[in-house]
């Protein structure tokens, strides 16, 4: 209930089950609630995840809620004839529920086998101008999955207690669970069809780092343009890193690392549409506790943005910023020269921002929150702008958006000796940087000719003749053309893009660690 106010009756409105169940609240664009209900049965019931969706051709709204339950009774399932309708398996289990403008269960199911399965991410994936998916991410310590028994039905609940899994055409599926020595789970991704709720793929992904504490949510999940690549994100533990899936991106200049060190790592992977593991590799540094918590599609950039956590105390020079580390460092990555930085070391966890290219090329990477402890636990890509949240301390990173003004919500101090939550807000068409000095407007770089048929020539100063000149070429999409690193001469750089399509090509130029950045028009 609210205060002054009746009982909310709008909508969905399910009693309370246990002491421990999950709720849902939706809010109207004026901060008024216009539906709250319990979500549970007889046991702990944790939603970790939801998402919403406005259908064009009949105006419902579609709320999706996933995460995981231990309830024996009482859950609200709701089958639908020839879905995927599975009931409580043991242990813990995943749950995926879909309601319908606040007020319709219209289906909600159990997910996973007859140990610990948890859902932490879910993500509507669209596959057209009005049909969609549902992509799952999770955990599971269920170690034998269905397609190992043919007598479990397929693509369909299992009947042996085994995880779910299955295999739609062209899908990657990871044959096996990966190395039960250990006490820690497997990550799985899984995708249900929304409109018929049958499940399409699913499949085992890598064994993850210690989640043990139910508490915790690990891992997350995006997809970009319609029909388009979708990604993962989350940690792998230092044992059996050398069998997690890694899979090296064909693209040019693309960012392929190889496991760091310490007792986490995270990973970034990609699959395509139908479901085919296309680029995989690790992020991190040779030091401990580096977990992924959020990722992101920024649309104006065509990137993907994650967040998390580390401790490394060891980041990479400048002159190596974009570079696979090849000592253990932690990757930085500045690639136009104004990217928003912090690559000092000060606290003792950091959060971390990284983005990359639909090229799998690393674009941004950074340090955030320049305090005792921050972490960073999800974040949201609304065209240009990309917002974080996360768990922030005393020497948090504050920047106020109008100092000028009472109308923005501004709080630069903790409440209490504990941590406080964070939020930010980054407009990734335009980052500037704190820590880079800005462009000397007294230089003059000139370009010839410009506009090209494809060979250009940079007439650089006289200054400019004896230190190291670095250079990245990128396209209208972002993506990366061309890169040199430590090119020194007292003239003239030529720079042939003959092989590139007609257009407009943005070149960042760092000379004496000074950003520079030009316009080349190709014809």
């Amino acid at each position: 209930s609210i205060a002054g106010e009746d009982e909310i009756e709008l909508g969905l409105n399910l009693p309370a089950m246990d002491d421990e169940d999950g709720i849902l609240c939706v809010f109207n664009t004026f901060g008024e609630i216009q539906c709250d209900t319990y979500i549970g049965g007889n046991g702990t019931d944790i939603p970790y995840s939801v998402d919403v969706i406005r259908n064009a051709i009949d105006g419902t709204t579609d709320i999706w809620i996933a995460g995981m339950s231990n309830s024996t009774n009482l859950f609200p399932l709701q089958t639908v004839t020839n879905a995927y309708n599975q009931t409580y398996e043991g242990n813990w289990d995943g749950f995926l529920m879909k309601i319908v403008d606040s007020e319709t269960i219209e289906w909600a199911t159990m997910f996973g086998g007859n140990d610990a399965d948890r859902i932490y991410e879910l993500d509507l994936y669209k596959t057209n101008l009005t049909d969609y998916d549902i992509i799952l991410m999770g955990v599971t310590y269920t170690e034998q999955h269905s397609m190992e028994n043919s007598a479990n039905p397929i693509c369909d609940v299992p009947i042996d207690g085994s995880f779910p899994t299955c295999q739609s055409p062209g899908s990657w599926v990871q044959p096996a669970y990966a190395n039960n020595d250990y006490i820690y789970p497997n990550y799985f991704v899984s995708r249900f069809s929304g409109s018929n709720f049958k499940l399409e793929w699913s499949t085992f992904f890598g064994m993850a780092s210690d989640v043990s504490n139910i508490v915790f949510r690990e891992g997350s999940i995006t997809s970009t343009s319609i029909n388009g690549p979708f990604y993962i994100t989350g940690s792998a533990g230092e044992y059996n890193n050398s069998s997690f899936p890694i899979v090296q991106s064909g693209s040019v200049g693309a960012y392929n690392q190889a496991y760091g060190g310490g007792n986490a790592d995270m990973f970034v992977a990609k699959f395509s549409p139908n479901n085919n593991l296309v680029w995989s590799t690790f992020f991190g540094s040779e030091d401990d506790y580096e977990f992924a918590s959020g990722l992101a599609y920024v649309p104006s950039n065509n990137f993907i943005v994650l967040t998390g956590t580390t401790e490394t105390t060891n980041l990479q020079s400048e002159i190596d910023f974009c570079e696979t580390p090849s000592s253990g460092e932690y990757p930085l990555c500045n690639s136009n020269g104004n990217n928003y930085m912090e690559s000092l070391l000060s606290g003792f966890r950091r959060t971390i921002i990284a983005s990359f290219n639909a090229s799998d090329q690393l674009q941004w990477s950074t340090l955030f929150g320049d305090a005792g402890l921050s972490n960073g636990t999800s974040l949201d890509g609304n065209g240009s702008k990309l917002y974080l949240s996360g768990i922030a301390d005393n020497g948090y990173t504050f920047l106020d958006y109008n100092n000028g003004s009472e109308l923005d919500y501004y709080q630069d101090y903790q409440f209490g000796n504990d941590n406080d939550a964070g939020l930010a807000r980054f407009d990734m068409s335009l980052i500037t940087s704190i820590n880079e000095p800005n462009q000397d407007s007294t230089i003059s770089i000139a370009i010839y000719p410009n506009p090209s048929d494809g060979i250009f020539y940079l007439k650089l100063p006289e200054q400019f003749s004896n230190v190291d000149l670095n250079y990245q070429i990128y396209d209208v999409i972002g993506q990366m053309v061309e890169k040199k690193i430590n090119q020194n001469d007292s003239s003239s750089l030529k720079i042939d893009l003959s092989a590139m399509s007609s257009g407009v090509y943005i070149m960042t130029l760092k000379a004496d660690g000074i950003p520079y950045n030009l316009q080349l028009i190709k014809q």
